[in-house]
């Protein structure tokens, strides 16, 4: 009981996050500002990840590999939300401004300004004026 609040003292002091003991990390890079995560119940992040800045990742999300075999991570740009159950696998990019819905299986490239969907995974374009 000790070590899991020692380990999430000591994630919080180092990267500003607070972290339940239901949450893996193994960052390979994490923005400098504002990475949140609401609901850190279940979360599975990569060794090799790379993160940017204001993101936003809910409950039970899993970002990694998608064999033992290869390394190769996904990388997360800047403002980023992934909601709930979402899953991203292999080398992939996600561009800025990017929605991942819930339970949405990523297993493509998603451009700038785009909102994932669905499984299997439907890209759909943001609406102008629309608060996401």
């Amino acid at each position: 009981m000790f070590l899991e609040y020692y380990y999430s003292y000591r994630y919080y002091r180092l990267f500003k996050i607070p972290i339940a003991n239901h949450l893996t990390i193994g960052l390979k890079k994490l923005g400098e500002k504002n990475t949140i995560f609401p609901h850190p119940v279940g979360i599975v992040i990569g060794k090799k990840v790379s993160i940017g800045n204001n993101c936003t990742i809910y409950q039970n999300v899993t970002i990694g590999v998608s064999n033992n075999k290869t390394e190769d991570y996904p990388i997360i740009g800047d403002n980023v939300i992934i909601y709930a159950g979402a899953i991203i696998i292999g080398s992939v990019s996600i561009g800025n401004n990017v929605i991942i819905g819930a339970g949405c299986i990523v297993t493509k490239d998603v451009p700038e300004d785009k909102i994932a969907v669905g499984s299997p995974m439907k890209i759909i374009d943001k609406k102008a004026n629309v608060l996401y």
